[in-house]
């Protein structure tokens, strides 16, 4: 499984217009380094490749702030990556990545919740072998100056077998939204 998590922070001073608007063109997805195709095809099953990027929006524009990529042992089927990536569980079953998208307080708020009490855990969508899904949460924070708002978009390609890695497709099969309205 490859999976790329993408982080764009923005304050008060960039919240409207023009702003929103660069952020809706910034792109949803980034292609991986040839650095990380090239190591894949040494790899063993049973690796995740975690790819993150956050990016900062200010006035000039949105600047890449950081980027790293590791591979991590897959963890054991229906448990999410606490800490590290909140927010996803998965689990594989007769050949298909079943995912989950659930709600972790590092989202900031508004809290999502299923409607009732419980906070959000539901499925997000299900993968068969090299199809690719899209979750894009967004929330804000409030911080000692105002208010820091972000998205987050995740993107888990499904992949077997390392030497698929250049055949990612570069569109989601599947998207899963959790836009609030942030004030």
């Amino acid at each position: 499984m490859i999976i790329q998590s993408i982080l764009i922070q923005w304050t008060k001073e960039t919240r409207g217009e023009p702003y929103a608007s660069v952020r809706s063109h910034h792109p949803n997805h980034f292609p991986l380094p040839s650095a990380i195709v090239q190591q894949s095809e040494k790899l063993a099953d049973g690796q995740l490749l975690w790819h993150r990027l956050s990016f900062g929006q200010t006035m000039q524009g949105v600047e890449l702030l950081q980027e790293q990529y590791e591979w991590l042992t897959m963890p054991e089927q229906g448990t999410a990556l606490e800490g590290e990536l909140p927010g996803i569980k998965w689990k594989e079953v007769a050949g298909k990545l079943h995912v989950n998208a659930c709600y972790h307080p590092s989202f900031g708020k508004p809290v999502r919740t299923n409607g009732q009490s419980d906070l959000l855990d539901e499925k997000a969508f299900e993968l068969t072998p090299l199809q690719y899904g899209q979750i894009v949460i967004n929330g804000r924070h409030t911080v000692e100056d105002g208010s820091i708002y972000e998205q987050r978009i995740t993107n888990l390609w499904y992949v077997t077998d390392y030497s698929e890695i250049r055949s990612l497709r570069s569109s989601p099969d599947y998207q899963y939204k959790q836009m609030a309205s942030l004030w």
